[in-house]
């Protein structure tokens, strides 16, 4: 009976001194990873933030700038070859680069002159949604979409009035440009960046499913 009594007082001791312990320590264990994990978030979301400014201003440099040139001069200067060519130099050596190529396109949707790697002079986008866009609103940054080129690209167009006549002022953007500003926004070997549209569709590459661009990233956008 003893033996049993002070077995019942050991134990008892034992867990009168140890289970205070162990919920100190489930408490601050719990505390800590709650901490950390708050730490984390706060700074994806400054660093998701600060690079979402950037690519704001990034697009709104390349429209302010696009749009100022295409008011300086009329439609005939501009299709122009080597006017064109001299105005894509400036542009690119003055920002950084980024454009891809630059095009210029009447009221009918006919391209005009046009200076970059592709092939597109002479098409004409009087049925692409893009076109409708910028005649009526005067300026519009697309979705990321393949176009005649096949390959993924966005563009910036300005439309603006000459002597009575509309035309438009178009870059293509380097995507690139977006992969870059995006890495800012990735922390550790397992953080990722990108960007969806409002359909959830990819329009940048993902650190680790590049060729994901223009599917569906199964995301709620809503």
């Amino acid at each position: 009976m003893y033996r049993a009594f002070r077995r019942k007082i050991i134990i008892t001791t034992l867990l009168i001194s140890f289970v205070p312990l162990a919920l100190l320590g489930y408490t601050l264990y719990y505390g800590f990873a709650k901490a950390y994990q708050q730490r984390i978030e706060q700074q994806v979301n400054s660093r998701l933030r600060a690079c979402a400014q950037t690519l704001d201003m990034f697009l709104e440099e390349r429209l302010v700038i696009l749009s100022a040139i295409a008011s300086m001069s009329t439609l005939d200067y501009y299709k122009d070859i080597s006017h064109l060519q001299s105005l894509f130099q400036s542009i690119n050596q003055k920002t950084g680069g980024g454009i891809i190529d630059l095009g210029v396109i009447n009221n009918k949707g006919d391209h005009l002159a046009y200076i970059g790697p592709y092939d597109l002079k002479g098409l004409n986008y009087s049925d692409a949604s893009w076109f409708h866009h910028v005649m009526i609103k005067g300026v519009y940054i697309s979705d990321v979409y393949t176009g005649y080129r096949k390959i993924p690209h966005f563009i910036i167009a300005v439309k603006t009035t000459n002597k009575d006549i509309d035309w438009i002022l178009r870059a293509t953007i380097d995507l690139d440009i977006f992969t870059k500003i995006l890495s800012t926004a990735q922390i550790g070997n397992t953080g990722d960046a990108f960007i969806v549209n409002t359909e959830g569709i990819y329009q940048s590459p993902s650190r680790f499913h590049k060729d994901k661009i223009l599917t569906n990233s199964g995301l709620d956008t809503s």
